[in-house]
């Protein structure tokens, strides 16, 4: 079971940290807001699309995605504008 996702610098998300529990998660939010950024997100860290740097937040330069499944598992990406 996946426990958090942490997205930085991707899209939109300067800093954000979400925490899942078991059952029905749900992502909500007002347009614009960045519901699309995170399974976006989470789509680069496991599959590693969209290739290329469009993507980085332009006030970072860099970005990094987490996935954390317990205390000792974790999936991480990251990549930089360089």
């Amino acid at each position: 079971m996946i426990n958090s996702v942490k997205i930085e610098g991707y899209e939109g998300h300067t800093e954000t940290l979400l925490y899942f529990h078991p059952g029905v998660n749900v992502i909500f939010g007002d347009t614009e807001a960045g519901k699309s950024g995170i399974i976006k997100g989470i789509r680069w860290l496991v599959e590693n699309q969209p290739s290329g740097t469009g993507f980085i937040n332009h006030d970072t330069n860099e970005c990094n995605v987490e996935m954390l499944f317990d205390e000792t598992k974790h999936l991480s990406h990251y990549k930089n504008e360089k």
